[in-house]
């Protein structure tokens, strides 16, 4: 990527709308850079309205796998940073203002993994990125999106805090959460949509819910469900990676479901259908090893 222009001529460029047609693609994505960064170091609304406006034509330029590659980049350098809190927050642009998951939760997951630790707590991270999801100026395009990259760390201390939120974001976004998840075959996630099978309302958001869980086994990248939790804040793992302490086939992961499906099955007649088909879609799944814990 071209670094020709100077942060300021970046920033005077991203100023005037109407030269962008003009601009090439990469001078685009530098200008996104640039105004984000001037928002991390200065989270006012006006930044934010400079970069979003930019980041929406980058959205335009640019699919979504190029942009997961954009900030990967951008977060492998901000490692070397991770003492600067200021510099970090440039991932809050893509965080807020991307539509899409594959993007806000990569970039979710990077803000958490090199956010430094404030006053001792290990929770400083997930729930930085919860009070800006249910701040009153939050201005996230995909705030569900968000919310299950944090569940995602499978830590139970953070699920507690994704629980509370759970309730006080609107149908939409607990939708768009749910439907995140499918990015992540994790036990911890599964544990978190059984739960609100068994306490949440029956609604569209139940469906919802019901239908990321039936459809797992179709949507998982790898032919198991894994126990994966995330060590963090870790900055040189800006990625999010970990390591699968324990897996189950689908078939063994099933059988661990199943107390917990004739409850929520017991609910009524609609719980009652979902959970039949979630149960012949997991049966009829034939990939995976067995259990193997690591």
């Amino acid at each position: 990527m071209s670094n020709s222009q100077s942060h300021s001529q970046l920033l005077q460029l991203a100023a005037n709308p109407t030269v962008w047609p003009s601009l090439n693609n990469d001078t685009i994505a530098n200008m996104v850079i640039a105004t984000s960064m001037e928002y991390g170091a200065c989270p006012n609304a006006k930044h934010f309205a400079d970069s979003d406006a930019i980041y929406a034509e980058y959205v335009r330029r640019f699919a979504q796998p190029d942009r997961v590659r954009l900030w990967m980049e951008v977060a492998e350098c901000l490692s070397a940073k991770s003492k600067c809190l200021q510099m970090i927050a440039t991932l809050l642009v893509p965080m807020k203002s991307d539509p899409a998951y594959e993007v806000v939760c990569g970039a979710t997951c990077s803000l958490i993994q090199l956010m430094p630790v404030k006053n001792g707590d290990p929770l400083t991270g997930p729930k930085y990125v919860i009070n800006l999801i249910l701040g009153s100026n939050a201005s996230f395009k995909n705030p569900g999106a968000a919310l299950a990259a944090v569940l995602a760390l499978e830590d139970q201390r953070v699920t507690k805090l994704v629980n509370h939120a759970w309730w006080q974001v609107s149908d939409q976004d607990r939708t768009c959460a749910a439907r995140t998840c499918k990015m992540f075959a994790h036990d911890g996630v599964l544990d978190f949509l059984l739960s609100r099978l068994e306490q949440g309302p029956i609604d569209a958001v139940f469906r919802e819910v019901a239908n990321v869980v039936c459809q797992t086994p179709l949507t998982a990248r790898w032919p198991y469900i894994a126990f994966t939790p995330v060590t963090f804040p870790d900055p040189m793992n800006w990625k999010g990676l970990a390591i699968v302490r324990h897996q189950w086939s689908f078939a063994d992961y099933l059988k661990k479901m199943q107390a917990r499906l004739a409850i929520i099955a017991q609910r009524g007649p609609v719980p009652q259908a979902l959970v039949q088909k979630i149960i012949i879609t997991w049966s009829h799944s034939s990939r995976g090893t067995g259990a193997k814990t690591v």
